[in-house]
């Protein structure tokens, strides 16, 4: 079903992915991966493979100090919990860090995760992070503003040959906020919550083993 129902919002050339490709996996939803909703539409997904085994077995090399360093490194602490809103990892810590010196290596393909997580008793909460004023939970955090314009800016730089946005969520956030990146953006797929299995469908449509399918049931602006 996650294969079926995969969306892509646009690819100019970004998609598919090549086989043994070397790819950098962005933000703290590559690693805190939304599977489903809380409270009554809440799965056990304890058993869910992860993002960086998922793109290795579907044939790509994926950036492991990036990833440690979102698993259990500096980035660990900024990982979402309940009700306590997006809470991505700021720009510095990956300076501070030198996690910058190894996108050059694992420069093939940049994969930049958004995700947003709602349930009984939290849905669309108001975040501290984010006014009322500047769109709430369904925005774009700061933060994330960060984290894309400083991967496009390596993508204007030749760091990373590509740029593919993943959004992981239930709820409709305001599409608008990426219009300000779009020209660095070399393909964008919409996938929903992932399930117990979905991220496993999500790579392989990236190297391009299966085609997706899906329709938007609604109209993003």
């Amino acid at each position: 079903m996650q294969r079926e129902g995969t969306v892509v919002l646009w690819n100019d050339g970004g998609l598919p992915i090549a086989k043994d490709s070397q790819v950098s996996l962005f933000s703290h939803s590559g690693v805190d991966w939304v599977t489903s909703g809380w409270g009554s539409g809440a799965a056990d997904t304890s058993g869910s493979p992860t993002m960086y085994l998922a793109l290795q077995d579907a044939g790509l090399f994926v950036n492991y100090t990036l990833w440690r360093f979102y698993e259990s490194g500096a980035g660990s602490g900024y990982k979402r919990v309940e009700s306590s809103g997006v809470n991505e990892v700021p720009w510095s810590v990956y300076t501070s860090n030198g996690i910058t010196d190894t996108f050059a290596e694992y420069g093939d393909a940049a994969i930049v995760v958004i995700s947003r997580v709602g349930g009984e008793n939290s849905d669309l909460y108001k975040s501290s992070e984010v006014s009322l004023e500047q769109g709430s939970y369904l925005a774009l955090t700061q933060e994330e503003k960060d984290l894309l314009n400083e991967v496009c800016k390596y993508r204007e730089q030749n760091v990373f040959k590509r740029v593919i946005l993943v959004v992981n969520t239930g709820n409709t956030i305001q599409f608008g906020d990426f219009a300000p990146y779009i020209d660095n953006i070399d393909a964008a797929i919409y996938m929903g919550q992932a399930g117990t299995s979905g991220v496993n469908a999500l790579a392989e449509l990236l190297v391009g083993n299966e085609n997706t399918s899906g329709r938007l049931a609604d109209t993003l602006a």
